[in-house]
C-alpha cells in the first residue's frame, strides 16, 4: 500500500468504524474490531506498511490493545484458502473489514452485505462491479481506486515506442490479487500493438527464485 492510498484508506476505515457506531469523529468508548484480510504474503514490507497503518489509527485515536483490535488473515497467496478465511472472517462480526482489491473484495461481497469493507487500490472498482459509482458507491464497500487498466495500455505503449522491434514481453503477475479481466485487457492491449505477452504467474516470493519464465 503506498502511503497515500493508505491515507485515504485510514480515513474511510475510521469513518466507517464512527458511521457504524454513531459516534462522529471521535473513536467510541468501547473496543472496536478490524479485520484485514490479505490474499498475499505477510512479507517483510507488507508488515512494514502494516505498521504505518497502526501509526495512522493511532494518529486518529484508534489504539491496538486499547480500543482497537486487529484481526490480520494471510492466504499467503492461495487462492483456495481466501473463501475460507473470508467465512472465518465474516463470523466474527468485525466493526470492518481492510482488503486489497480484486478476488479478495469481490469475495467479501458475496459474504456480507452487511459488514462494511474498505478496499485499497482496486481496479476500476466501478467496472468490475465492486460499487455502483463513484459517487455513490451503494451496498457495503467502498474505498480507493486506480485506472490500471487505461495506464498498463499507455506503459505497452510506451515500452513499444523505446523498442519498436519488441515482439514478446513477460508480465509478472499475482492472480490472487489482479482481477482476469485486467489481464485480458493488458492482452488486447498488446494485440493491438503486435506484441505478445507472456503471463507469468507468481504467489509466493521464493517463486522469483525458480524462475519459470517461458522461453
Amino acid at each position: 500500500m503506498r502511503r497515500l492510498l493508505l491515507i485515504s484508506a485510514l480515513t474511510i476505515l475510521c469513518a466507517a468504524v464512527a458511521d457504524r457506531h454513531g459516534a462522529g469523529a471521535q473513536p467510541p468508548d468501547k473496543v472496536v474490531r478490524v479485520g484485514v484480510l490479505w490474499p498475499g504474503e505477510l512479507t517483510p514490507t507488507v508488515l512494514e506498511n502494516f505498521g504505518r497503518f497502526r501509526e495512522g489509527l493511532r494518529g486518529f485515536g484508534w489504539i491496538e490493545g486499547h480500543n482497537l483490535v486487529l484481526d490480520y488473515r494471510a492466504a499467503e497467496g492461495r487462492p483456495d484458502r481466501v473463501l475460507d478465511l473470508v467465512a472465518a472472517l465474516v463470523e466474527t462480526q468485525p466493526d470492518v473489514i481492510l482488503t486489497p482489491g480484486g478476488p479478495s473484495a469481490r469475495a467479501l461481497q458475496r459474504a456480507s452485505t452487511i459488514i462494511p469493507v474498505v478496499f485499497v487500490a482496486a481496479s476500476d472498482p466501478v467496472k468490475n462491479g465492486l460499487v455502483q459509482s463513484f459517487s455513490r458507491p451503494g451496498g457495503n464497500l467502498t474505498g480507493t481506486g486506480s485506472m490500471d487498466s487505461e495506464l498498463n495500455a499507455k506503459r505497452l505503449e510506451l515500452l513499444k515506442d523505446a523498442f519498436p522491434r519488441l515482439r514478446r514481453i513477460a508480465v509478472i503477475w499475482n492472480p490472487t490479487e489482479v482481477l482476469d479481466d485486467r489481464a485480458s485487457e493488458l492482452r488486447a492491449a498488446g494485440g493491438a500493438l503486435g506484441v505478445e505477452l507472456l503471463f507469468v504467474e507468481i504467489r509466493r516470493g521464493e517463486e522469483f527464485a525458480q524462475g519459470g519464465i517461458p522461453s
